[in-house]
């Protein structure tokens, strides 16, 4: 979602405040990042009603916001938003809720309730098809550099959209061959990385990120960012993802509704049928759970 304006300078405040809130009860970078842009939705919705105090905020006014989710489009795929979105909405707006009765003393609850996501198919591409869809990135520009690093991150060390976009240059230890991923509940691991991968990621930082850093006035330390030095956006790396399907000219995989996280389940779908421990895998993907991994036993054996 694109980040929106708050004209409210009692709301602009409220929303440094409760960024500092979730920074001292310790949430991750990424979690901090999603709330703060979510509860300027909401914070946005009031303004666009003329509610410019948050004294003046009644419960009508949540459950009105609420309804407005189930008619909001989708501004990344089109259609309407998905039951996890809504739900990831809903819960910043009770996290919300709590700061301004723990910090700001509003005695309003916000008891949103999650509904029920329906139930996805989870696409996986073969190992035949992976290698398609990298082979089939022109690299002949700057910008296929960074987009055959992007996708072989997601691929070669499981990445999830977040730790992706939140990476740095320091994250990595070429040398080493190892990467530190910072994934959720502030976590930090080591994973190691293929001479593959620490290749397309060299190449892009010498053949694409070196020049973007030399043009631009101002650039930011994240591995993946655009002509003008700052980060990618979300939306950016999601269209990067889109471009390369739509452009790989491969029937089987144009079939599939892939998004970066296809990549992450195609790897360890991959290490399974490998014959690498499932507890290994688990380590690899940070699962906090082993039954998070069990999923690509099913997917491994053509259950799913």
């Amino acid at each position: 979602m694109k980040k929106l304006n708050i004209h409210t300078p009692k709301y602009r405040k409220l929303v440094e405040e409760f960024t500092t809130w979730l920074k001292k009860l310790n949430y991750s970078d990424t979690t901090i990042y999603t709330y703060s842009n979510q509860v300027r939705e909401f914070i946005h919705y009031l303004e666009s009603h003329n509610i410019t105090d948050i004294s003046k905020i009644h419960v009508d006014h949540i459950q009105q916001f609420d309804e407005q989710l189930q008619v909001r489009e989708n501004e990344m795929y089109g259609g309407a938003l998905s039951a996890k979105q809504i739900n990831s909405i809903r819960k910043t707006v009770n996290v919300f809720f709590r700061f301004l009765r723990q910090v700001k003393g509003h005695s309003m609850y916000s008891d949103l309730l999650t509904m029920k996501s329906e139930k996805k198919k989870i696409e996986v591409l073969t190992i035949e098809e992976m290698e398609l869809l990298l082979l089939s990135i022109d690299i002949s520009q700057p910008i296929g550099l960074r987009t055959r690093a992007m996708i072989g991150l997601f691929y070669g060390a499981a990445l999830r959209k977040s730790e992706l976009e939140f990476c740095k240059l320091d994250d990595f230890f070429f040398q080493e061959e190892m990467m530190r991923v910072k994934g959720k509940g502030r976590k930090e691991k080591m994973i190691p990385l293929t001479q593959r991968t620490i290749d397309y990621v060299t190449t892009y930082i010498s053949g694409c990120r070196d020049l973007f850093e030399d043009a631009a006035e101002f650039t930011e330390d994240y591995l993946f960012i655009e002509p003008t030095g700052k980060k990618m956006s979300e939306a950016a790396i999601y269209k990067c993802v889109h471009e390369v399907v739509d452009n790989c000219g491969i029937e089987s995989i144009q079939k599939k509704k892939l998004t970066p996280h296809t990549f992450r389940h195609t790897c360890a779908t991959h290490l399974l049928q490998a014959g690498m421990d499932i507890e290994d895998i688990a380590r690899f993907l940070r699962h906090f759970s082993l039954d998070s991994t069990m999923l690509y036993t099913h997917i491994a054996n053509g259950q799913i």
